[in-house]
């Protein structure tokens, strides 16, 4: 049975004047479309896909996600 591998995209979100960049399920990230994000205890409703960029597996975007902070650490920055 193959190995289900499960896909983020890196899209542009706007909040009224906000704008942020986020890895989203791929299932989510449909231009156009209105989401919701979770962060912690925090929750924000109503975030516009405006932007829809990359798409790289799950595994590897969680992989590199604290790759700055080791090149902070390494750097002495």
């Amino acid at each position: 049975m193959p190995v289900r591998t499960d896909y983020l995209i890196q899209c542009i979100l706007n909040k009224g004047s906000r704008t942020q960049v986020a890895w989203i399920p791929e299932r989510k990230a449909k231009l156009g479309s209105i989401i919701e994000l979770i962060e912690g205890a925090w929750r924000e409703n109503g975030w516009h896909v405006a932007g829809v960029g990359i798409r790289l597996p799950a595994a590897v975007v969680q992989e590199r996600s604290r790759d700055y902070i080791n090149t902070r650490k390494a750097s002495d920055v």
